[in-house]
């Protein structure tokens, strides 16, 4: 579902990444760990088109969406949660907005009382469930992850996980997991790798 060959980027001067490689089976989630600088975040913007200058092979066998680290700086501030998933639905031009909203908000687990709330009026874990919500709703059938629970409470991180892990089993997803975090690789992914200096080190599993 998702291959990556010889993928490399240098930006002034410097090497980003450096020829990494790995495939990811329809289905299966797929963990990147290392630390900050590593270039696991940086493989993610690449497949999501938002990194120019790269070289090597990406294909990815469907529609594709992601989830960033930081939903309150995804999220617009100005705008409510029914306008944030509103707007990729009306982008792509989908009919029955109102039916998709309210299903989206209630597969992960919010109630239609926070639907015309602002970012800042919700918690950082509904936050994130918002953006969860926002990437889900065009039902894509891949979705990237660049590190979900890093920001949020310990208990709010396992309720995210949680949430992730099921609805990837609903939905047949097949997804990459960025995070510096062990312990929510093993728990979410099927494989891993580790990466350090923008080379894939050893793989997990």
């Amino acid at each position: 579902m998702i291959r990556v060959e010889g993928l490399s980027l240098s930006l002034g001067g410097k090497r980003i990444l450096e020829d990494v490689s790995f495939a990811v089976p329809k289905g299966q989630c797929f963990g990147l760990v290392g630390e900050s600088g590593s270039g696991k975040s940086t493989v993610l913007r690449c497949l999501a088109g938002l990194q120019k200058g790269w070289s090597g092979q990406v294909a990815i066998g469907g529609p594709c969406q992601m989830v960033f680290q930081d939903a309150l700086g995804a999220l617009h501030p100005r705008h409510t949660v029914d306008r944030a998933l509103a707007e990729p639905l009306a982008a792509h031009r989908l009919a029955n907005r109102e039916a998709r909203i309210a299903r989206a908000l209630a597969e992960v687990g919010l109630g239609p009382d926070l639907r015309f709330r602002l970012p800042h009026q919700l918690s950082g874990g509904q936050r994130q469930r918002v953006a969860i919500a926002r990437a889900l709703i065009l039902a894509p059938s891949v979705l990237l992850l660049d590190e979900p629970t890093a920001a949020l409470d310990l208990s709010v991180q396992a309720e995210i996980i949680n949430l992730l892990d099921r609805l990837r089993r609903e939905r047949a997803l097949t997804s990459i997991l960025v995070s510096h975090d062990a312990a929510v690789v093993a728990h979410l992914c099927d494989g891993a790798a580790t990466m350090a200096n923008g080379r894939l080190e050893y793989r997990i599993g």
